[in-house]
């Protein structure tokens, strides 16, 4: 097999007016500078997926590493990256997550994938013609339909090190509207994930984004509405009044 490089990889970085983009961005200029970069800030979401996607189908690049905006990469990410696609299964794999450490709920796979374009123009179709746009998780709940009907694998081994930080350096109101939107996808360990928090609040008592975290997901808690658009999240300029805090300026 022809070894691969990391320019046989498109970027699309999805925004949802994260404080982090610019900080992203930059360093993705500087890590991986032979790959073309791609920022989409379509709302509502899956309209953004579709742009996701649509870029990855008209690409001559072999894979698209998709990003959330409020990722911040670790300096060995390239170098992962590069590990992956040399291992990767074309064939019969689809895509494969990397592990970030989130600041609210600790190793997840989230905010990021590699994606195999060689199925893109189908999943692009997917997407458009039959996509599931009411679910809950419309890329990963699509994405499994998806391949479990092609009949493809995805994240076979999720790689031990880590690509970068999760939910760090956030607005107050991402944090928000996020951990309320977890809060509500969390169907069974509700009640453990709210005393994680709370014990994060007591651990770190001069960190606001642990408080503002956990009053989003007691909001969540008790509301059933998953609001992935950045249009409809919620204002929270009370809660930051009762908290006499006010929003973070840019990075």
């Amino acid at each position: 097999m022809k070894k691969r490089k990391l320019e046989d990889i498109v970027i699309v970085v999805r925004s949802c007016g994260e404080r982090t983009v610019p900080r992203l961005l930059k360093d993705l200029y500087r890590m991986l500078p032979m790959c073309e970069v791609n920022l989409v800030e379509k709302s509502p979401f899956y309209e953004a997926l579709l742009e996701h996607f649509d870029i990855s189908r008209k690409s001559s690049a072999k894979f698209t590493f998709g990003l959330d905006g409020d990722i911040i990469l670790y300096e060995q990410a390239p170098e992962l990256i590069l590990n992956c696609i040399q291992n990767f299964d074309t064939e019969n794999i689809i895509r494969q997550h990397f592990k970030v450490h989130d600041k609210f709920l600790g190793i997840l796979d989230a905010g990021n994938q590699l994606f195999n374009n060689r199925f893109a123009e189908e999943f692009y179709q997917y997407l458009k013609n039959k996509g599931d746009k009411s679910c809950w998780r419309p890329e990963s709940d699509n994405l499994f339909k998806f391949s479990d009907m092609k009949g493809l694998k995805r994240d076979l081994e999720t790689p031990d090190k880590f690509i970068g930080l999760h939910e760090h350096e956030q607005y107050y109101r991402n944090v928000f509207q996020s951990m309320k939107n977890r809060a509500i996808k969390y169907l069974r360990d509700k009640n453990q994930r709210l005393n994680e928090l709370e014990g994060l609040v007591a651990e770190n008592k001069d960190d606001m984004d642990y408080i503002v975290a956990l009053e989003g997901f007691r909001a969540g808690m008790e509301e059933s509405e998953l609001v992935l658009d950045k249009d409809r999240y919620t204002d929270i300029s009370t809660l930051l009044k009762n908290l006499n805090i006010t929003e973070k300026s840019a990075l």
